[in-house]
């Protein structure tokens, strides 16, 4: 197990083609049908499955105003929605964003519908644009077929498991982020307020160009995601081939962790890191982001989240745009939201309801 950034960095980065094998074992490939998928995978079958998942999402705009379209449809429909819902004592704002968030993956994996076409359309001489990662994939494989390339690393029982891979890792971990920065925001009534001030300035609609104006807000999303820390186990690692690494010999298919829990909590790093302090994450102007080396939300080295770049601009454009419309606090005569965590594949906070207030009128 590996707790501190360096070290993470010298394994899992400058060496990561030894330390980027998975861990496996008669669960997880009962549960993924043998080697599919692409979070329990390695060797060729990894490499080619990640190249391609990679190039699609950057074909489709991730990180580029294309995907902000797409994002923001679905935050003003979300704003929309919210509006009804300034009349009611009790609000379940983790259900709606979970939509939201939900809406987003489905746009991008399915284009929202799955019919029969998507397989017979392929079929055809003249196959249709490609609108959707599951046409793209489709596409791929037929385009492998009729030029006689390998098809052994690409079918559609892979897809499956793929498309079952991404939701999961797309949605699970940024709805459960937001969970908890709704859930902070709350019991932290002046986080939210100096949020927001600085949201004010901006306008209206929040935009991922405004991100170099939001330092502040910026500094709260990081600071949720670090206090969070929603994976409680990294995902696990094995050595690729026998390898020694400073004082240490490691036979390969030895365990090992990036533990960025630990790293993400430790006082060497943080100071004080059970508290919730969005400062910490800015320089001493107060206006420029600080980077902290042991800041690992999105993990590490070649495993690290492949949707890192549309995981970001969600939570950045779904958290600006709702606390710049309205405001949250705890339900009135009732205490504050717990923040026990709960445990399983990540750390959630129990359910909570909370009083949802319009800001612009």
């Amino acid at each position: 197990m590996v707790t501190d950034g360096e070290t993470m960095r010298e394994y899992f980065v400058r060496n990561a083609e030894i330390f980027s094998n998975r861990w496996r074992n008669y669960a997880t490939d009962f549960f993924m049908d043998g080697t599919n998928g692409i979070i329990q995978i390695d060797g060729d079958k990894w490499k080619q499955q990640r190249r391609f998942v990679l190039r699609v999402l950057r074909d489709f705009g991730v990180g580029r105003m294309l995907i902000e379209e797409r994002i923001m449809m679905e935050v003003e429909i979300f704003i929309d929605y919210m509006e009804a819902k300034c009349t009611v004592q009790e609000v379940d704002i983790c259900a709606m964003h979970a939509v939201c968030v939900g809406n987003i993956i489905n746009n991008i994996l399915f284009g929202y519908r799955f019919p029969q076409e998507h397989v017979k359309i392929f079929n055809s001489e003249e196959p249709p644009e490609i609108t959707d990662f599951t046409y793209a994939y489709l596409s791929e494989i037929d385009r492998r077929k009729k030029a006689g390339e390998p098809t052994e690393y690409f079918s559609e029982w892979q897809l499956t498991m793929l498309l079952l891979d991404l939701f999961f890792a797309g949605m699970e971990t940024t709805v459960t982020t937001l969970k908890w920065g709704f859930l902070l925001s709350i019991i932290h009534p002046d986080v939210q307020t100096k949020v927001q001030n600085e949201l004010d300035e901006i306008g209206n609609r929040i935009t991922l160009a405004d991100k170099s104006k939001c330092s502040y807000t910026m500094a709260t999303i990081h600071e949720i995601q670090r206090l969070a820390n929603i994976l409680p186990i990294n995902l696990l690692r094995t050595v690729a081939e026998d390898v020694v690494m400073g004082k240490y010999y490691y036979p390969a298919g030895t365990l090992c962790i990036p533990q960025i829990s630990i790293a993400m909590n430790d006082p060497t790093n943080f100071e004080k890191p059970k508290e919730f302090r969005p400062e910490r994450f800015l320089e001493d102007d107060g206006f420029t982001l600080k980077k902290h080396d042991a800041f690992f939300p999105f993990s590490i080295g070649k495993r690290q989240c492949l949707g890192e770049s549309l995981a970001k601009a969600e939570l950045f454009l779904i958290y600006a745009n709702l606390m710049r419309h309205y405001r949250f606090r705890t339900v009135p005569n009732k205490p504050n939201p717990s923040t026990k965590r709960l445990f399983g594949l990540t750390t959630s906070p129990p359910p909570y309801k909370c009083v949802v207030e319009r800001r612009i009128v």
